[in-house]
């Protein structure tokens, strides 16, 4: 008995050595669903508007914002019809979103208004934001929040962008009406969902 505990206190366990420890999170599967590849289309239609504006084709790069418009409005419908909704989709609905409708619509309104260094700080802004909005809505959804948004959706302000593009204001009135929508989007206003 004595031996045991003599030998215990010889060999005291090194504090560096610890028991493996097992991430507390699974890692997600690269499961790849229909509802996905509809989201990816979102994506690509917010490169190709991008890539359209630069060329100055803005009429073009408008009308594939309004594409990504409408995958955006099914990707969504899909999943659920399909029981497809998973976290990669929902990360990945963010990341499209961001270019369709965050980088592409200030790009657009660059090509407009002759990349002044008004309108590319106002589309910085608007940008910006739209990215906290994003961020914000996947902690919402993560958290169980699914009967409203909060903020004002980031397709609804490109949307209202892309409207205002067409009235022929003046570029400080144009950078004022992206700060509003960056502002709304940033906002606590609840939005109901249909």
């Amino acid at each position: 008995m004595r031996q045991t505990v003599k030998s215990a206190q010889r060999s005291p366990q090194k504090p560096s050595q610890k028991p493996s420890q097992k991430p507390s999170q699974k890692t997600p599967s690269w499961n790849v669903k229909f509802a996905d590849i509809v989201t990816a289309l979102n994506l690509v239609a917010g490169i190709f508007a991008t890539y359209e504006a630069m060329l100055g084709r803005t009429t073009l790069a408008i009308a594939l914002v309004a594409a990504a418009m409408v995958f955006d409005l099914f990707d969504g419908k899909v999943a659920r019809f399909l029981k497809q909704e998973h976290e990669l989709g929902r990360e990945l609905d963010s990341l499209a979103d961001m270019v369709s409708f965050g980088v592409a619509p200030g790009v657009i309104l660059l090509q407009l208004y002759g990349f002044g260094a008004l309108i590319l700080t106002a589309a910085a802004v608007y940008a910006v934001a739209g990215a906290f909005r994003l961020a914000r809505f996947n902690l919402l959804a993560a958290a169980g929040e699914k009967g409203y948004f909060l903020g004002v959706p980031i397709p609804a302000a490109a949307f209202l962008l892309l409207a205002s593009s067409f009235l022929g204001l003046a570029a400080w009135l144009q950078a004022l009406i992206m700060a509003v929508l960056a502002a709304l989007m940033l906002s606590n206003l609840q939005i109901k969902k249909f």
